[in-house]
């Protein structure tokens, strides 16, 4: 490899070789170094403009026979540029494609480019493009009209689009100068283009001004139009205070209130709501009704449960709407409550063991609690042929009554003592060494929902069976007295004392009987029939009692089908899942049942530890619910529906609901559907960036 030359000069070379005799040359011969020409070079056309940005590049398809020593674009606001104006230089010089991003450019300035190369013999460049950073776009903010005490209506008008694509307009406001759309927002539908749109303002505070400015956003970013100030006023909801409770009882109590202020309008109705599951309470929960217009008012409150904390909150109605005061509190005192408790024997013993099913304190606490028993009916802490009592602390699972003799006949009942009295079990009939049918009750039918019913039934005795009870459940038909049988359906789902089943497969308008049963090894006994009425499921249905709590948010045509969520959210978070492989999971309604299961699968078999303050992963909570109708995480949709249908449904959206929910709907391997109601509670969205171990809220639905 010879170097050092120079182009264009004539060289003249020999090769040599040298021995100890000395040196001898081959021919010569002679070359000129070639001098090189200009590189060839083209020009990208200009993508990806932005306000401040843009990205173009070139292609150097020739060297020129030279080495490329530079190459990359180089730009300005005059016509040609060259590389003594801006310049991107690639990094890494040769032929063959390249791109340049180039950056720091003025918004609305019209710019010029060229890729450019340059070799030995000098730079070469591409042909010339211009173009211009956008701008923001241009926007005006509509007078303020159709001003109520809480909504008013205003909007906007984007003269220019900046040379962008407008992606979003509307209005922001609050209640300071200046409001951006870190603000409060409404947002137009579709929310996208120049030209004129209207924006309604609603959940105003009636009096408090409020200051507004229309917004439009596209690549250079948001502009915002001129200020407009206002204050709603006329007609609102009345403003209402709660009394404390007084005068409380086991099963009542006298609250009321005061209404303050009618809203502008006359009051219709007034009153309290009160409810010891639904927080806060609402007139979708037990309500008395108070009379009308304003000043003070007295609620009586009856039917309440001893040991129950009842949340109570005064409300008044007018033609704008129903106001509500603040939450005052009441737990009513009464005697404690027990439910039939499980006997235990095993044949020969000379001692049987009772559970002490202690359902409800009764609001005071506990002095005593144990088992009396006797030979005559009805045995009392006064009068029985035995009694027994227990620790409190803690508190046991049995009594045990002893001793007992073979063939005779006892009469046991448990008992429990607080400040407020005694109360007993319903009273088991038991004789050791004879095995008779079990005793047990059908209780009444607790919710009717379209094709399906919840009923309880309590075995009060298993027939002194050493080997307790084979089955216990409900049985039902259209014909009187089903039996285990002959009958439309039956469960296997109960156990000794109360218990829950749910009757599935009904149709709505159909009257059927049933009747509770519980077997042992010598046969089958059954309580009194009862008939009921399958009925339509409605939405906005409130399900409480027994193992089921909810309100249905979604029906089919014939009453028969739906879904129904959980009065509120879980309320706390939880993380969606472990790994990053895509699970397959849908975003259809009815695909959050199949969705949950997949996920707890997925969990379980990779060994997934929650890092949940819930204590598990969000699907998990959700299937916690212990309803006997199954729960699940709801897909996509079906959450959308839940969120669509709230306020028919009687759910209140407050603060309990400006949450970030789950879906069981994944995007890919990583990311997961939520619904985000806390960012903007007012313009709530759906966001696929969810990832499985972020911790948002689950809302558990169910579906019959």
């Amino acid at each position: 490899s010879i170097t050092g030359l120079t182009a264009g000069i004539p060289c003249y070379v020999r090769a040599y070789a040298t021995n100890s005799a000395g040196t001898s040359y081959g021919p010569e011969v002679n070359f000129t170094p070639v001098v090189p020409g200009f590189p060839t070079v083209t020009t990208t056309a200009v993508s990806a403009i932005g306000a401040t940005t843009a990205t173009t590049g070139g292609n150097v398809t020739a060297d020129g026979g030279g080495t490329i020593s530079e190459r990359g674009v180089c730009y300005g606001t005059t016509s040609p540029p060259t590389i003594a104006d801006f310049t991107v230089v690639d990094p890494t010089p040769g032929t063959g494609a390249f791109v340049s991003d180039i950056t720091g450019l003025t918004s609305g300035q019209l710019y010029y480019v060229r890729a450019y190369a340059t070799n030995g013999a000098g730079t070469s460049y591409g042909a010339e493009y211009n173009f211009t950073p956008f701008t923001y776009a241009t926007v005006t903010t509509d007078a303020i009209t159709s001003i109520a005490a809480t909504s008013a209506t205003s909007g906007g008008n984007i003269t220019s689009d900046g040379g962008s694509a407008v992606t979003a307009r509307g209005v922001c406001f609050g209640t300071t100068t200046a409001p951006t759309i870190a603000d409060l927002t409404v947002a137009d539908v579709p929310g996208t283009g120049t030209g004129i749109f209207v924006s309604n303002l609603t959940g105003l505070t009636n009096g408090t001004p409020y200051y507004v400015r229309a917004y439009a956003t596209n690549g250079a970013g948001t502009a915002y139009g001129n200020e407009e100030f206002f204050t709603p006023s006329g007609p609102s909801v009345p403003t209402v205070t709660t009394d404390q409770p007084t005068n409380g009882t086991e099963t009542t109590v006298t609250s009321g209130g005061e209404v303050t202020n009618d809203g502008g309008s006359a009051i219709t109705a007034r009153g309290v709501v009160y409810s010891s599951t639904s927080f806060p309470p609402t007139l979708a929960d037990p309500h008395t009704t108070d009379g009308s217009g304003t000043g003070t008012f007295t609620s009586d409150i009856t039917g309440l449960t001893a040991g129950n904390y009842y949340t109570i909150i005064a409300y008044a109605t007018n033609s704008s709407g129903t106001g509500y005061g603040n939450e005052v509190y009441y737990m009513p005192v009464g005697p404690p409550t027990l439910a039939a408790g499980q006997l235990s024997y095993w044949a020969g013993d000379t001692y049987v063991q009772i559970g002490l099913n202690l359902t409800s304190t009764g609001g005071s606490d506990i002095t005593a609690i144990g088992a009396v028993w006797n030979t005559s009916p009805n045995p009392t802490v006064e009068v029985n042929g035995g009694i027994s009592t227990e620790n409190l602390a803690p508190m046991p699972p049995t009594a045990v009554i002893q001793p007992i003799e073979q063939l005779t006949t006892y009469y046991i009942r448990t008992y429990a003592i607080n400040s407020y009295g005694t109360s007993y079990s319903p009273e088991i009939i038991f004789t050791p060494g004879v095995t008779s049918l079990p005793t047990v009750t059908t209780d009444p039918i607790l919710n009717k929902i379209g094709s399906v019913a919840e009923g309880g039934a309590t075995v009060l005795s298993d027939g002194g069976d050493p080997l307790g009870l084979t089955f216990a459940g409900l049985c039902w038909s259209e014909s009187a007295d089903p039996t285990v049988e002959v009958n439309s359906g039956f469960t296997t789902d109960g156990y000794f004392g109360q218990f829950y089943s749910l009757m599935t497969g009904l149709t709505v308008g159909t009257t059927y009987h049933v009747r509770a049963y519980a077997t042992n090894s010598t046969g089958t006994g059954y309580g009194a029939d009862i008939s009921f009425t399958a009925t339509a499921a409605t939405i906005g249905q409130v399900i409480q009692g027994g193992s089921i709590n909810g309100i249905v948010f979604s029906v089919d045509g014939t009453g028969s089908h739906g879904l129904m969520a959980s009065p509120w959210s879980m309320g706390g978070e939880a993380d969606w899942g472990c790994g990053t492989t895509l699970l397959g999971t849908g975003t259809a309604i009815g695909d959050g049942f199949n969705n949950t299961s997949t996920i707890i699968t997925d969990n379980f078999n990779n060994s997934c530890v929650s890092t949940s303050p819930m204590g598990g992963f969000a699907a998990d909570v959700a299937s916690w619910q212990g309803w006997t109708l199954p729960t699940y995480l709801p897909s996509k949709d079906e959450f959308d529906l839940l969120w669509t249908n709230a306020s028919a449904a009687g759910i209140p959206l407050t603060t309990a609901t400006v949450k970030k929910f789950w879906s069981s709907s994944e995007v890919d391997g990583t990311n997961v559907w939520y619904f985000d109601a806390e960012t903007d509670p007012l313009n709530p969205v759906w966001v696929n960036t969810g990832a499985k171990s972020a911790m948002y809220t689950p809302w558990p639905i169910s579906s019959f």
